[in-house]
């Protein structure tokens, strides 16, 4: 089968896709905003077909695949899309911002828990899945002009300031295990 050949950090292409469909958009570049972003629609579909298969039908496979920060793609791409989808004034985004939450919440705590030091730069992607949520989140809740939307993203900001120490302390780790990484010789075989 098919989706037994896709691997999880094939989410990389939709967020990819997804982020440049935004910036056509915010550039005043319409109709290659459209492309990009119905070519990243059909993707995302066809991925989390694969992402849905490979959960019913190889769940041995799925979980440690799951684990595996490269599965943050699907987040980020489901975030990112739902912005793209806002922006191009689909009514869809608050069912993205909950697929995109309900991904969050089941592959976060996964990745987290298999986590190793010293990290490398995939390992950003632990940002890069939160932010999109983050984003997707502020631009519903700016949409809405809802004051109880805005005092729940202005206490969550509150929350991330509290949290942007520790939080710098694990981005440095990860930019120290990434050169570390790349610097460190390779034994010769």
């Amino acid at each position: 089968m098919i989706w037994q050949r896709v691997p999880p950090e094939s989410g990389a292409a939709v967020m990819g896709l997804g982020v440049m469909s935004v910036a056509g958009h915010l550039a005043g570049f319409p109709v290659l905003s459209a492309v990009l972003l119905v070519v990243a629609a059909v993707l995302w579909a066809l991925l989390g077909a694969a992402f849905l298969a490979r959960l019913v039908f190889d769940n041995e496979r799925w979980r440690p695949e799951a684990g595996r920060p490269g599965a943050l793609t699907g987040v980020a791409g489901t975030g990112v899309l739902g912005l793209a989808l806002v922006l191009h004034g689909w009514c869809t985004g608050w069912i993205f911002l909950v697929l995109t939450a309900l991904l969050w919440l089941g592959l976060m705590p996964r990745v987290l828990r298999g986590l190793a030091t010293p990290t490398v730069g995939v390992s950003f992607l632990v940002c890069v899945g939160t932010q999109s949520l983050a984003v997707l989140a502020g631009q519903l809740a700016a949409d809405a002009r809802s004051p109880f939307l805005l005092a729940v993203c202005a206490w969550m900001a509150d929350a991330a300031r509290l949290l942007l120490w520790p939080a710098l302390l694990v981005l440095c780790l990860t930019a120290w295990g990434t050169i570390h990484h790349l610097t460190t010789p390779k034994p010769s075989p």
